[in-house]
């Protein structure tokens, strides 16, 4: 399997779970006994009412409108091999420089690369400087079993944010470049870290320009099914053209 970049009109569909173990490869290394990761930068962001925020390299899904730089699309090309305990000191340099006790990994998926994620949130969660954690994810591979949920039922301090990109399986292929197999997964996540009664944010792509009126109805069924709370609670999230989002439209043969 090659990596795929971004998705055209005519791209095969791949299988997210393979790519992620093909992604893996690429970003972790094993450097003396410890897992080490591929990360782009550390920085402030004024989302969650200011966080700090850690841009991890490489993703599983290619979504059409996704913001983040071209270290998604081109692991192999960008950023540097960081241990656990050197993106702790560096948080923590943060934290006490700004102020802000908020973590949020994001910029990729964070959930690549399992063990050194654990041993990251760890840290973290022990860390008198960080006060909560936000995981963005987009439930791919949380999804696939439930024993990754209930390793991440340990931390008190994290918050999970699951990002939804569709309603239906072909929908979701068109806008992932996934297979169309792969789109209950990121449902499957929500009900696993429920299920192990970790703190759950649900972020919905509904923008109006892509999603029908009917498909956002059908989003917020299936999460009605898992649980009737939790369409009170989801963030609809609309396209914002960044750079890279416009350029990943344009590539996939849609204008807004």
């Amino acid at each position: 399997m090659s990596i795929p970049r971004a998705v055209t009109p005519f791209s095969p569909k791949f299988d997210p779970l393979k790519l992620s173990k093909l992604i893996e490869n690429i970003v972790c290394k094993n450097i003396r006994g410890i897992i080490a990761r591929k990360y782009l930068r550390i920085r402030c962001a004024r989302f969650y009412q200011n966080c700090i925020t850690i841009d991890v390299v490489g993703c599983n899904l290619r979504c059409i409108f996704c913001w983040a730089p071209p270290s998604r699309d081109y692991p192999e090309h960008y950023g540097k091999f960081k241990y656990p305990q050197t993106i702790l000191h560096e948080v923590e340099a943060f934290a006490r420089k700004t102020g802000i006790k908020r973590v949020r990994l994001s910029g990729g998926e964070p959930t690549i690369g399992w063990s050194h994620l654990i041993n990251l949130l760890s840290l973290l969660e022990e860390s008198k400087f960080i006060e909560q954690i936000i995981l963005e994810t987009n439930g791919i591979i949380i999804g696939s079993n439930p024993s990754y949920a209930k390793e991440l039922s340990k931390f008190s301090k994290l918050i999970v944010r699951v990002s939804i990109k569709a309603g239906y399986p072909e929908k979701f292929s068109e806008r992932t470049g996934a297979v169309i197999k792969a789109f209950q997964l990121p449902y499957n996540a929500v009900e696993y870290l429920l299920n192990e009664g970790i703190y759950v944010y649900v972020a919905l792509m509904t923008d109006p320009r892509i999603v029908s009126l009917d498909e956002r109805r059908r989003m917020f069924e299936i999460l009605s099914s898992i649980n009737r709370e939790l369409p009170r609670e989801v963030e609809e999230e609309c396209i914002e053209l960044y750079p890279m989002a416009r350029r990943r439209l344009q590539i996939a043969g849609i204008k807004l």
